[in-house]
């Protein structure tokens, strides 16, 4: 049987090679329907479990960068983080040592000059002592004006 790797949609592979994901994963929920399963590539399945422990580790600054280069189209980014934030926020917690907070990645598509654009101004910004990255700068803005308007961050 042939199947279609979740991330991809082009990418379609024998039963036998693509992994099996629960969208919620197991350990939190014990649910092997059809509604929660998906099929990945080998190289999907690892990468999103990847980016699931950047996503918890909270250093999410270059994330967006390596995203980019190794998922181009933004549905692919969009499909593999979003299978990434689910895994990630059912394992807040779970991790000893692990405080009870929650990130939640959200998918930017912009066009190429608007990004170079931000890329540049982030550049001009420095986290200890280093160029801070596109998306710790657009966090950063956003934070800025929830402040601005009197919100806590």
């Amino acid at each position: 049987m042939i199947v279609t790797c979740y991330v991809h949609r082009q990418k379609k592979l024998p039963r036998e090679l693509a992994h099996q994901h629960h969208k919620i994963p197991q350990a939190v929920v014990k649910d092997d329907s059809p509604e929660n399963l998906v099929y990945l590539c080998p190289d999907c399945h690892h990468a999103l479990h990847q980016l699931a422990t950047i996503l918890r580790s909270g250093r999410t600054g270059m994330m967006m960068d390596i995203l980019q280069q190794g998922y181009p189209l933004p549905q692919e980014r969009s499909r593999i983080l979003e299978l990434a934030n689910l895994v990630a926020e059912s394992m807040v917690g779970k991790i000893e040592g692990e405080t009870p907070t929650s990130t939640h990645l959200i998918p930017l598509i912009l066009d190429h000059v608007t990004f170079l654009s931000i890329k540049r101004i982030a550049n001009d910004h420095r986290r200890r002592g280093r160029p801070v990255g596109v998306a710790r700068f657009i966090s950063m803005l956003i934070q800025q004006e929830i402040r601005k308007r009197g919100f806590k961050v």
